[in-house]
């Protein structure tokens, strides 16, 4: 597929799922907290540990250092 600038773009490479999991680690990231974060994206602390655990997952290295 092109776009109107005539560059290609890919089609069906990324999911929903994948765009929240980056979504969630780009505002966790930003807040430096999953609570935060959640609060931030009116969802669960444990929603945000869960998408950020798939992106870990998807890119092979743990992304942030879990404090208790």
């Amino acid at each position: 597929m092109t776009s109107r600038h005539g560059s290609q773009q890919r089609v069906g490479t990324r999911s929903a799922a994948g765009d929240g999991a980056l979504r969630s680690f780009v505002v966790a990231a930003r807040h430096g907290s999953f609570s935060l974060a959640a609060h931030d994206l009116g969802v669960t602390q444990s929603a945000i540990s869960h998408a950020v655990a798939r992106l870990e997952h998807q890119v092979g290295t743990r992304l942030f250092e879990r404090q208790p």
